[in-house]
């Protein structure tokens, strides 16, 4: 089995460390904090699942080097905030260790450099994007790009989760401006457009398979005060800077090519719908980022713990939209506006899939000669990462000066 060791102790590597349990390829072998303390108590908690009971307790670590000094660990999950994340990743390659990183990334240089290091460095490098990995989602993408919507003219997408009002997943605090890096531009400087957009941006990119580049996009966006922590140091700062919260964002794919439209929001209820609107049908998937019904290790899908094994099941819909025989011209002809509500199914969740393909990576690359040219299988990751967090800055751009940015 693949080793992952786990750098960061906060809610996506506690998530994702059960996953990874439930992995065919890959088993959580060590947890890293700067605090030893909290990577004991993230050790400790696992003890208690059930899910580890045949397991063999986690190595905590108090630095994040000596986990990368670990030559037993083969995979290194990176669950950092965004400025941090770059420098411990390009350790880790250095390290020869693969690495997943969580998203969004500073920059889209960093993600160049992470993928030419991992490259050099014969180890994977890929995005902790989950959705990607899903069955659903490759079922509508094999869709889209067979031709089964006909042309693609329009992507329409949402994620967005109300942040600004509820307590924090750890601490429970009644004032989350007060303390959610996800409002604290120093550690995550693109605000929702990275921490909500990425994965619309992404899921266009999925649709178009890749194939097209961005040529223009705009953002407009809401800008509200950074978040302090409440300590005594922060109590000194009289200067606040702004974060995004919110953004409504256009991508164009050429002049005569399609468009994606999305919204990003850290007030609204929680919305994560992508649909694909081409000449003949509309494909659509109501929760493509976290499935309604998808993982057991999501806990604010519902207020009660799942029972019974877990269903990974998903669906999508289709909608024909030709509202005009396309040889004839007549209107009317060859309508059905019924929604079909079509199942894929699957035997594991997302986030388990990802820890599988990155497994499947890792064993690829083993059974390689060292002079080997890296497989497209295996080096497409850090270029998908790359194409998105080109969108996620030009948006970022946009949503600073108020004007489109053109690619």
């Amino acid at each position: 089995m693949i080793r992952i060791g786990f750098l960061g102790t906060g809610f996506i590597c506690e998530f994702c460390c059960d996953e990874a349990q439930l992995s065919s390829k890959c088993v959580p072998y060590a947890v890293a904090s700067r605090d030893l303390k909290r990577a004991q108590q993230f050790v400790e908690s696992k003890k208690s699942k059930s899910l580890y009971s045949n397991s063999e307790p986690l190595i905590a670590y108090g630095s994040y080097e000596d986990l990368l000094k670990d030559e037993s660990i083969d995979v290194v999950f990176i669950g950092l905030p965004t400025a941090l994340c770059g420098p411990v990743a390009l350790d880790a390659i250095s390290y020869k260790k693969h690495v997943i990183v969580d998203k969004p990334f500073v920059n889209a240089q960093l993600v160049r450099d992470l993928h030419e290091a991992a490259l050099k460095n014969r180890v994977a490098f890929m995005d902790g994007t989950h959705f990607v990995h899903s069955n659903r989602l490759k079922r509508v993408v094999d869709l889209v790009q067979s031709g089964h919507a006909g042309t693609v003219r329009v992507m329409t997408s949402a994620f967005t989760y109300p942040f600004l009002t509820v307590k924090d997943l750890e601490n429970g605090s009644a004032s989350p401006i007060n303390y959610n890096i996800r409002f604290n531009p120093s550690l995550e400087p693109h605000g929702a457009i990275g921490d909500l957009g990425w994965y619309c941006s992404k899921v266009a990119l999925c649709m178009l398979a890749f194939s097209k580049k961005p040529s223009k996009v705009f953002a407009a966006a809401t800008w509200q005060n950074e978040a302090l922590p409440n300590n005594e140091e922060s109590s000194k700062t009289t200067e606040l800077r702004k974060f995004v919260s919110k953004a409504s964002c256009i991508v164009e794919f050429g002049d005569d090519g399609p468009s994606l439209h999305f919204d990003c929001d850290f007030g609204a209820g929680f919305r994560n719908y992508v649909e694909v609107a081409g000449t003949e049908k509309s494909l659509k998937i109501e929760d493509f980022v976290l499935p309604f019904r998808n993982s057991p290790f999501i806990p604010f899908r519902s207020g009660e713990p799942q029972s019974g094994p877990p269903d990974f099941n998903d669906t999508y819909v289709s909608v024909t939209t030709a509202l005009c025989n396309a040889e004839t011209g007549q209107f009317g002809a060859n309508s059905d506006l019924n929604p079909e509500q079509i199942p894929v199914q699957a035997e594991t969740s997302q986030i388990t899939a990802m820890f599988d393909e990155m497994g499947r990576c890792v064993n690829t690359l083993k059974s390689l000669n060292t002079d080997a040219e890296i497989p497209r299988d295996v080096s497409h990751w850090g270029e998908e990462a790359f194409m998105t967090q080109v969108i996620v800055d030009a948006l970022s751009e946009s949503a600073k000066t108020g004007r489109p940015v053109v690619l």
